[in-house]
Formats: C-alpha cells, structure tokens, sequence
C-alpha cells in the first residue's frame, strides 16, 4: 500500500482546512492509499522516509513559511538523501491577495528539489500548488482535493 504524509501549519485554521481538503480528495481516490494528516508540531521530520509522497503547507507569513515550517524543513536534513524518489505538493495560504502564497509555495517546491523529490506542478491551477486568501472557499477547497486526487494517483501507480 502506498502512503502520502499531509503536513501543515496552521495558526488560524485556514492553512488546516486546505490539508483537510487535500486528505479529502486522496479519500476520493479509489486505489490504495493511505494518508496521514499532521500538523508540522505532530509530525518527526525523521519519518518523511516512511511515505511515498509529501504534500507540505504554510501560511504566508512576509512572503516566506511561517517558522515552525521553516523548522520541519530545516529538520528534515536529518533524512536528506533518504527522500530522492519520493512525490510531493505544496499549498499555501496568506491574509492579502499578493500576500506572497506563491513564494511561499515555491518554497516548500524548492526543500523538496533539495531532498530530491519529484514535484507536481499544475497548468489549471495554482502553478505550484493551491493559494488560498483567508478562509478558503469551495473553490480552494477543491482545488486541494485536486492536489489530493492526483498525488494519490501518482504514488498508486508508480
């Protein structure tokens, strides 16, 4: 059985109701593939090797990921060539519209290039995974279980 390992920050609940929608749409997935929701606090950099794919988001904070992102990753070297192989996503959330989500994204996109992963970008939707302005509404939401439904795809088949 594949697995896919959703991991989050997420101080006002937004950036949590986008990893929800991503666990939503890999649900959706008729395959077999487990997913593991957990909040970046939850979750030991140590056992991102234990998943097939990686999906990370942030809340924007000054154009970058919030701190405790900005930790897991940095924490992540403890496993830095362990995840050459691996797939992964991003999404990202922020207070204002060119608050920044896309560099947030973009960040997260680069630490998985680091560690080797093979990325998803998307031609249909936010270029390097979902941003979401404040809450996000049935659109962003769907948008991330899209996020969910192809990387779900992507780990069965592989």
């Amino acid at each position: 059985m594949s697995s896919v390992a959703v991991i989050y920050f997420s101080k006002t609940g937004n950036t949590e109701a986008m990893a929800e929608a991503v666990r939503a749409g890999m649900e959706e997935y008729e395959g077999d593939v487990e997913v593991e929701l957990a909040s970046v606090a939850e979750f030991d950099p140590a056992d991102l090797t234990e998943y097939e794919g990686i999906i990370l988001g942030s809340p924007t904070y000054y154009g970058i990921v919030a701190a405790p992102m900005k930790e897991f990753l940095d924490e992540s070297i403890s496993v830095h060539g362990d995840l050459s192989g691996k797939y992964g996503a991003a999404f990202a959330s922020c207070g204002i519209e060119g608050g920044g989500s896309e560099t947030t994204c973009l960040t997260l996109v680069k630490a998985m290039m680091v560690h080797g992963m093979t990325v998803k970008g998307f031609h249909d939707i936010g270029h390097y995974g979902p941003v979401s302005v404040g809450e996000p509404g049935a659109d962003k939401k769907e948008e991330c279980r899209q996020v969910g439904r192809e990387i779900a795809t992507i780990v069965a088949e592989d």
